[in-house]
């Protein structure tokens, strides 16, 4: 009989996992834990269910949850009887163990109005919840949390050894629970499987829509959820006193076609004037907003019949219309617009285009013979001036080898960073199919977070001089490495413009260099034309600093000198100095560059 029994026993007990699995909960499983939440009075997550459920009242709210927590409370039991670790209500303390582990994988929730996730309750700014992770890290990290496609490239720069699968915005919890428990089950049945293979095989055994849930192995993490295109259609050249359409899509690349056609039937002197890949995905039920703006030099001339419009998102193709009306006093040769997209009011990128703006000649005046002008190619442009970077890049790869081989013990690792980063921008380069100008010259704005004000007076410079500002505040969510897309971006530019003050800023922990001096050097390298802004008071302000930042000011105070020693360089005093400054040497590249 016990003999019986014991084999009954072996017959259902579930499979144990060979690997190491953590499971960290930041949100409520129990009711006495919810009224906590409310009670701290701090929850963005119980804001959010609020808003969810349209319930205000806590004990209505915890009806309409309770069954979110009982999956909950299932998967934490799911796990523990295959052998797995569960920690309820976790800590940044928590975050430290993942070395302990092979997989873990965070349950929590991102604020989307603040730079924050809560933790137990309580929200913490996402710059410290990435800090706890241990560096040295290489486990496969599940984040099963609103707004992944944010917070991943974020972790990935801090941790970039370690393999991280987001789920994404609007995945509803209980999916997100099931998909966990699938994949515990895929691994104790096969745990030679890695956890990104069981996610797969789970999904593919799923009746969903490939669209809807997809599933990549790429830098910085695994994400699920569907990508699109959004272009823009507009005349190239219309005359002052008219209106014309400017028509913006959302679509599927293979519809690219099809759109032309689209765009052709409501305006048929319309041309593509830009297309971009949206790095956020978009699931079907998403607000997709686009908003229509120009620099403050061009208000007075265009108008705009309403410059934000959106669509709810359902799959197909849909597009919206601006209609820009053109001043007969217009004084200024082109139109050059900027169309900022926002998914479910979160800002994902923008997109920017010109059209030129020519005189409304009288039907009066005398005819003149037309002449015949040879078409400017503007592909065979951006391939020269892309070929051209390409070819600076190789040459200055071919030098740094020949320094290396001559190089002592001191100057070695110094000289391999620069090489790798030459080499990691000429892969970059060569493996892009983004246009560089689109129209409209390009200029980057690098510096420190903390040089908002001088950031914006170099940007109302840029769009003043009829130029595009390329800035990180414009970027929105992506799904490069932050290096890389730091990277891209100064290699899609025309223009270089750094502005350099007290702090050093975050240091990228591979090539071991603040962000701005990446930047500066991949614009130096490239060959691109440069302007460096040094802040007067620069030494004083070092003194200030707290004592982290402080340390990290000494290399800070090299780079300055490095750059004053190599180069010309403007020193401002002030927001009214820089100003001065930008606008006169702006003009004057932009001159020789059109020339």
């Amino acid at each position: 009989m016990k003999l019986t029994l014991w084999i009954m026993f072996g017959l259902f007990k579930k499979k144990q996992l060979l690997k190491k699995v953590l499971l960290l909960s930041g949100i409520p499983d129990n009711r006495e834990q919810f009224m906590r939440f409310a009670e701290i009075g701090k929850s963005d997550f119980l804001k959010s269910l609020v808003s969810l459920y349209g319930v205000s009242d806590y004990n209505n709210l915890w009806n309409n949850y309770s069954s979110s927590a009982r999956a909950l409370q299932n998967t934490y039991k799911t796990l523990e009887s295959r052998g797995g670790t569960v920690i309820r209500n976790f800590s940044l303390k928590d975050v430290n163990r993942l070395n302990e582990f092979d997989i873990v994988i965070i349950i929590a929730h991102h604020s989307d109005t603040s730079d924050e996730i809560e933790v137990n309750g309580e929200m913490v700014r996402t710059i410290d919840f990435v800090n706890a992770f241990p560096k040295d890290s290489k486990v496969i990290i599940d984040l099963t949390s609103c707004y992944s496609a944010y917070l991943i490239p974020k972790i990935k720069a801090h941790i970039p050894l370690c393999k991280i699968i987001g789920i994404e915005v609007k995945t509803k919890l209980s999916f997100r629970l099931f998909l966990i428990e699938k994949v515990l089950e895929q691994l104790s049945k096969n745990n030679g499987n890695s956890y990104i293979d069981a996610l797969r095989d789970v999904l593919s055994s799923l009746p969903i829509s490939s669209d809807n849930v997809q599933v990549k192995d790429e830098t910085p993490g695994v994400h699920l959820g569907g990508k699109l295109q959004s272009t823009v259609y507009a005349p190239k050249q219309v005359k002052k006193g008219e209106d014309f359409i400017v028509s913006v899509f959302l679509h599927k690349q293979e519809d690219s076609d099809e759109i032309e056609i689209i765009a052709r039937s409501i305006d048929d002197i319309s041309e593509k004037r830009n297309s971009k890949r949206l790095s956020a995905r978009i699931q079907k039920g998403d607000k997709v907003d686009f908003q229509l703006s120009v620099s403050k030099q061009q208000v007075d001339f265009f108008k705009i019949d309403k410059r934000n419009k959106g669509f709810v998102w359902d799959g197909e193709i849909n597009n919206i219309e601006f209609i820009v009306s053109v001043s007969n006093e217009c004084n200024i040769s082109s139109f050059v617009g900027n169309i900022k997209i926002c998914i479910n009011k979160e800002p994902i990128g923008d997109m920017a285009f010109k059209t030129s703006i020519v005189e409304n000649k009288s039907t009066s005046e005398p005819a003149y013979a037309e002449f015949e002008f040879i078409a400017f190619d503007k592909q065979a442009e951006m391939k020269e001036a892309k070929n051209a970077l390409i070819q600076n890049l190789s040459d200055k790869i071919l030098l740094l080898d020949e320094q290396l081989l001559h190089s002592d013990n001191d100057s070695a690792n110094a000289l391999s960073r620069e090489l790798e980063m030459c080499k990691r921008c000429k892969e970059l380069l060569e493996t892009s199919n983004s246009d560089r100008h689109n129209g409209v010259l390009r200029v980057f704005i690098s510096s420190t977070s903390d040089m908002k004000s001088f950031r914006k007076i170099v940007k109302d410079r840029v769009e003043a001089c009829e130029m595009y500002p390329d800035m990180y505040e414009n970027w929105g969510q992506g799904n490069d490495y932050p290096r890389d897309m730091c990277c891209k971006h100064v290699l899609q530019s025309d223009i270089f413009v750094c502005i350099l003050g007290a702090k050093y800023g975050f240091i990228e922990p591979i090539w071991d260099k603040s962000m701005t001096e990446i930047e500066y050097r991949i614009a130096l390298n490239a060959g691109l034309p440069i302007l460096i802004y040094i802040i007067e008071n620069y030494k004083e302000e070092m003194e200030k600093l707290a004592d982290e930042d402080r340390q990290k000011a000494i290399r800070q105070e090299m780079l300055i000198d490095e750059v004053k020693n190599k180069r010309m360089v403007g020193i401002f005093p002030n927001e009214l100095g820089l100003s001065l400054l930008v606008n006169s040497e702006l003009l004057t590249i932009k001159h020789k560059l059109e020339s």
